[in-house]
């Protein structure tokens, strides 16, 4: 394989690592929101008290 090719195949792999940490973070902020969002239960069903609750997620940038 040449050196392009190489750093090219290298670069694509740096890719795919940083898309599955991003994937694995996303499922990670999911859960938070989903243990802490009591919207389910609330509203006009006539369950909960019609307040919904907002999760802001501040990250490390």
């Amino acid at each position: 394989m040449s050196a392009a090719a190489e750093e090219q195949t290298s670069a694509v792999r740096g890719i795919v690592e940083n898309a599955e940490s991003l994937s694995g973070r996303a499922d990670e902020l999911q859960s938070l929101v989903d243990r802490f969002d009591t919207s389910e239960n609330d509203g006009a069903d006539g369950g909960g008290n019609g307040e919904t609750t907002d999760v802001v997620v501040v990250g490390d940038g």
